[in-house]
């Protein structure tokens, strides 16, 4: 199909008539192809929003045919040609694909790439990138006049007469820029000189230096707080694995796990099957009416294994669901408390503390029900030990205004529930945080260990001088070694994660006192 030059209106009208279906199912294919591998791709999670013309500008799709028609012949005059092939024209529909900084703009363009290198879209126009900065293997690089973005034009298929879907991919500032830019010189009815254009673009740049600069800043926090987020990464996989061996599990369920551990590998190794971690999925949930526990656990699993958005939102229903149908005391505080532990396995652990203040109020409710009086302070110590882990780690983050003293009040009520149970004698005359820690000297059990890890944890993180802090790092050494005795690997991981607090958390300190200090002698 083509349209002879000069174009007029009647022609394009036509033509939108009777194809505007095909753009529009062509658009919505890849429209849903986007919002599906959002929900399951983790690295998609940075982007912050997907539309297209009719929710900008709440009508058709499609672009205004007399733009379309101006654009047509502009390019044939251009071009001298006498005629125009109108499914070769890239943005009768589009999307746009926003995100917060540019670096995010390379990770969405090489999931396109990879859509195209899988043959589920065709690239067509594809330049390439001359800006440095952005990465496009079918892509075009749009860096130019105070614009910057990556385009993809695609196709379901390798056809000539198949429309054009023009995906738009550039950052949240850019994106609102553009709509300023458009509506104040391709709107605006009056004429826009060429000196004011020129300030528009170069406002355009300021803004690309601003992303780049906010772009910079998360690097370096990021880069700052890597090594710990890898020593977290690396407890909680290994941790995960050695509940892998856990008692309770029968045959069939044994052999599910051993197919999520190999899920890990195969995302590593690029040999990542969507449709086997949806069977394996199905299988850990058939599990779910006779064992509920058990199938949570399995979903917890396959949802860290497999780093699936969908997966960890079917762990998370079925969480809930346990809890929901939870028809004695002892269900519903065990699905509470799997449920926080969940929500900081998945790092969020504000969630995880919602959680497990929620847990605190069931133990207390169910408090009367448990067969066994202990039963009550056993959850209390856990879920204390835990709360006052979770406001420690938050402590230095936007969130953790009132941390400091929260993690130390749940250090002291993980101290009584320890005294009810008889781990320390009523008559100690010691602050909680000194009574845990000297359980160390009577060579405790695993849970003791753990809580007692937790407060050296909190001891360090709560710290104003660095005196307490290599005083508990002191403790570590002694409690790495009978974590040891049971599994030398884990222990030296969990030893490294709070020595790197530790380490960071000394020199913060030290820092800040020699600056005092010289900025002190300056005056």
């Amino acid at each position: 199909m083509q349209f002879d030059y000069p174009i007029d209106a009647q022609t394009v009208d036509t033509f939108l008539r009777n194809s505007e279906y095909r753009f529009v199912d062509a658009l919505k294919l890849v429209l849903e192809k986007i919002n599906k591998d959002r929900e399951n791709y983790a690295h998609l999670s940075c982007i912050y929003n997907v539309y297209s013309r009719s929710d900008k500008q709440r009508g058709s799709e499609l672009k205004e045919p007399r733009k379309i028609r101006a654009k047509m012949n502009n390019y044939c005059a251009d071009n001298n040609l006498d005629f125009y092939k109108p499914f070769d024209m890239p943005d009768i529909v589009a999307l746009t694909i926003t995100v917060p900084f540019p670096s995010d703009v390379n990770v969405v363009s090489a999931h396109f790439d990879e859509l195209i290198d899988g043959r589920a879209f065709f690239a067509v126009y594809a330049k390439g990138s001359v800006n440095p900065f952005v990465k496009t293997k079918y892509g075009s690089d749009k860096s130019q006049d105070g614009y910057y973005a990556c385009h993809y034009c695609l196709r379901k298929r390798d056809d000539a007469l198949e429309p054009i879907v023009e995906v738009q991919i550039k950052t949240l500032l850019h994106d609102a820029w553009g709509v300023k830019n458009h509506d104040l010189t391709y709107k605006n009815s009056t004429f826009v000189d060429s000196s004011t254009r020129i300030q528009f673009n170069e406002l355009g740049d300021a803004l690309a230096k601003l992303d780049s600069l906010s772009n910079r800043l998360r690097d370096k926090i990021i880069r700052d707080s890597a090594a710990g987020e890898l020593k977290k990464q690396r407890v909680l996989d290994r941790f995960l694995k050695a509940t892998m061996n856990q008692r309770g599990f029968i045959i069939e369920q044994k052999e599910l796990l051993d197919e999520i551990y190999q899920i890990k590998t195969e995302r590593e190794s690029d040999q990542f099957r969507l449709s086997h971690v949806k069977a394996i999925r199905d299988r850990c949930i058939s599990h779910f009416q006779a064992d509920p526990r058990q199938s949570c656990v399995l979903l917890l699993h396959l949802a860290m294994a497999s780093q699936m958005s969908q997966i960890k939102l079917t762990a998370m229903e079925r969480i809930d669901m346990w809890r929901m149908y939870g028809n004695t005391a002892v269900n519903q505080i065990e699905s509470a408390v799997f449920l926080h532990f969940t929500q900081f396995m998945f790092g969020d652990t504000l969630l995880a503390i919602d959680a497990a203040e929620e847990a605190l109020e069931i133990n207390l409710t169910a408090k009367q029900e448990y067969p066994d009086p202990k039963t009550y302070f056993r959850y209390q110590m856990a879920l204390s030990t835990s709360l006052s882990y979770y406001h420690a780690e938050i402590l230095d983050t936007h969130y953790g205004s009132r941390s400091k003293e929260k993690s130390l009040r749940y250090v002291s009520d993980t101290y009584d529930a320890m005294r009810s149970l008889g781990y320390i004698n009523d008559d100690i005359e010691q602050n909680p945080v000194d009574a845990i820690i000297s359980l160390l000297d009577k060579k405790p059990s695993d849970t003791i260990c753990n809580v007692i890890e937790n407060t050296l944890f909190v001891t360090i993180m709560t710290a104003e001088d660095a005196r307490p802090i290599r005083t508990a790092l002191r403790r570590l050494y002694d409690l790495r070694a009978l974590f040891a005795k049971d599994d030398k690997e884990f222990a030296q991981l969990r030893f490294d994660l709070h020595e790197h607090h530790a380490r960071k958390k000394i020199f913060d300190i030290e820092t800040d006192e020699a600056f005092e200090q010289t900025h002190l002698t300056s005056w």
